[in-house]
């Protein structure tokens, strides 16, 4: 019984950190929406999106912190990791491209057609950096 236990965590140990990155970034962002909504009762709910903007900063931080590790990636991991980061600060501000590459970088195609469509719903809420207005921002910038 314990080496099939064994086995089972050895087959399941390249998906807990993403298992524990998505329990970790829920809380965070359904505070994230009510405060936004507290501030704001008008915009709409944002709950989703701050989801994503957290979970791709803490993947960015993971591959950071997976860079310092005896690695021969350690380039690579530094790169993905800074660019996570730098495309989770620009998905806060809401620029739309920002998402955009968010959405296309996932390899999960359900994920593509959920962000696909929530990206089409939210796409004029979202800004250029030409735009002067806050068109639907979350105003916490």
């Amino acid at each position: 019984m314990n080496d099939q236990i064994y086995q089972l965590i050895l087959a399941l140990s390249p998906i807990i950190p993403q298992l524990i990155i998505l329990a970790v970034a829920a809380r965070p962002a359904i505070y994230l929406n009510r405060k936004m909504l507290a501030d704001f009762p008008s915009r709409k709910p944002f709950a989703w999106g701050f989801f994503q903007i957290i979970v791709i900063l803490l993947f960015g931080v993971l591959s950071l912190i997976m860079a310092f590790s005896d690695t021969k990636e350690r380039e690579t991991l530094v790169f993905t990791g800074i660019m996570l980061c730098l495309l989770s600060m620009m998905m806060y501000r809401r620029n739309r491209w920002a998402w955009l590459i968010a959405v296309i970088i996932q390899v999960n195609p359900i994920g593509w057609i959920v962000n696909g469509i929530y990206l089409k719903n939210r796409w004029a809420e979202m800004r250029d950096k030409k735009e002067t207005t806050d068109p639907g921002g979350t105003g916490m910038d």
